[in-house]
């Protein structure tokens, strides 16, 4: 028997005998069994066992023993070993579990059932670092080195092959260097032309002044990166002697207000730019609205724009408020939703057309009795929609609806119109079916229709109520 708790041992080690697959130190008194490879544990890796049962069943990433009662998460992050039957040999780190199931972190390469033993082992164990063999090879991702061992500036050739210290942003930490062991004049390349900047003294900045002996020197910039205002003499450029001030390659040309052309220009004003106002649009001065004859305008007769019309300018597509006669149909896009909105056909037809055919069975004080309680005959054609039954008290009753012509009359069982769904209260007040599955729903004009009370407790009046839509 494992007992729990902190109990390790070497396992694998030359002081250990095996007895059914478990290790025990010579002397120890308790037994302790090593973690498999599938989790990537060293042979020095030692477990705890916890649990060791068998499981019920088992799936893709979970293993159930029902005869459990853990508490919720009790062996989450431990390890869970099955030591026989299916998948034996796997095992896995515990993600988390309920009272009888445990979830896996990885799916089981063969899942367990019921035939399956295993042990819930502790997750990880105790490894001694400094047991491990190979310590010196270099075959470490990362090696950590003392403060003391780090290389600094006033380090010899003692100090060779030790690693340099770095700061917090993954820089030379600046106690490993010396600036004054630096020596800018002594960079190699300084003349070559690949670095992004070049530093000048002011004195080595062209001028207006400069003449060849300038030849190759920078111009001075100004903060905002333009040529500064002491590298240019304005008096030196003269605006029309800018060659290709006649090519149309200009974003902007600039008339004075004599250039413009307005409403008494005639062809002399030919090429000269229209005048606009501050909203972009031509300036009122530059047009004649008498020039302008609206008649004139092309297109007129298009169906494009906004078209005005009075009573005597009317217009064949257009129905007047009155005196006129629509001649096709005019469709609607909802049902009325105020007293006075216009409504369809359909909706005038599925609203007036409700109606309900009623039928009270009255036993007089006592309770009602079975059998047939009464006929009607129904004067219009209609559709039943839904039967409503409304009892004076808490009961249970049963009442079959039979149908056929007034030629047949009377109807029998055999005409039952409500297949294996009558209308029924069951122990209580009412009752209501708008399914009416199995039913035969259509009434023909004048047809009858006969109730009949199949079985009844407690009930000493009822209201059989059949909401119907008229054909």
């Amino acid at each position: 028997i494992l007992a729990p708790g902190p109990a390790w041992a070497v396992c694998g080690s030359s002081t250990t005998t095996s007895v059914l697959g478990l290790k025990k130190i010579a002397g120890a008194k308790r037994w302790y069994e090593c973690v498999d490879d599938n989790l990537d544990t060293l042979d020095t890796q030692l477990v705890v066992e916890y649990v060791s049962s068998t499981a019920t069943a088992g799936a893709a990433t979970t293993l159930t023993d029902t005869t459990k009662s853990w508490s919720t998460d009790l062996w989450k992050n431990k390890i869970v070993k099955i030591t026989g039957g299916t998948g034996s040999g796997q095992s896995r780190s515990i993600a988390s579990n309920t009272a009888t199931v445990l979830t896996v972190a990885s799916a089981w390469a063969t899942n367990p059932d019921a035939t399956s033993t295993y042990k819930i082992l502790a997750g990880g164990g105790v490894t001694d670092h400094g047991l491990l063999t190979g310590l010196g090879d270099p075959d470490h991702n990362a090696v950590y080195f003392a403060e003391t061992e780090f290389l600094n500036t006033s380090a010899g050739a003692g100090d060779s092959g030790k690693p340099i210290k770095l700061d917090a942003a993954g820089h030379v930490d600046a106690t490993m260097v010396n600036d004054a062991d630096i020596d800018h004049g002594s960079i190699g390349g300084l003349g070559d032309a690949d670095h992004n900047a070049v530093y000048f003294a002011e004195t080595e900045f062209l001028n207006t002044s400069a003449g060849a002996g300038d030849a190759g020197k920078p111009i001075k910039l100004d903060a905002g990166g333009k040529v500064d205002a002491t590298m240019l003499n304005d008096a030196d450029i003269d605006h029309g002697s800018i060659g290709g001030l006649g090519d149309a390659d200009h974003n902007a040309v600039y008339f004075a207000e004599t250039e413009f052309l307005n409403s008494s220009a005639g062809a002399g004003d030919s090429g000269k730019p229209i005048k606009l106002d501050a909203g972009g649009q031509v300036d009122a001065s530059m047009l004649n609205d008498a020039d302008v004859d609206h008649g004139s305008i092309g297109g007129l007769a298009d169906d494009d724009h906004t078209h005005y019309h009075n009573d005597t300018r009317g217009d064949a597509r257009y129905v007047k408020k009155a005196g006129d006669t629509m001649t096709g149909l005019l469709v609607l896009s909802a049902d009325p939703a105020a007293a006075l909105g216009a409504a369809t056909k359909q909706y005038v037809d599925a609203v007036g057309n409700i109606t309900a055919i009623g039928f009270i069975i009255d036993g007089g004080g006592s309770v009602i009795t079975a059998g047939v309680k009464g006929d009607l005959r129904i004067p219009f054609g209609c559709t039943i929609n839904r039967a409503t039954a409304l009892a004076d008290q808490s009961g249970s009753i049963v009442v079959d609806i039979w149908k056929d012509t007034y030629a047949n009359f009377p109807p029998v069982d055999a005409d039952s119109i409500t297949a294996s769904a009558p209308v029924t209260i069951t122990s209580a007040t009412k009752s209501e079916d708008s399914t009416l599955t199995g039913w035969t729903t259509g009434i023909t004009a004048d047809d009858i229709v006969r109730y009949n009370v199949d079985s009844v407790t407690t009930i000493t009046r009822v209201t059989v109520s059949l909401k119907c839509t008229k054909s």
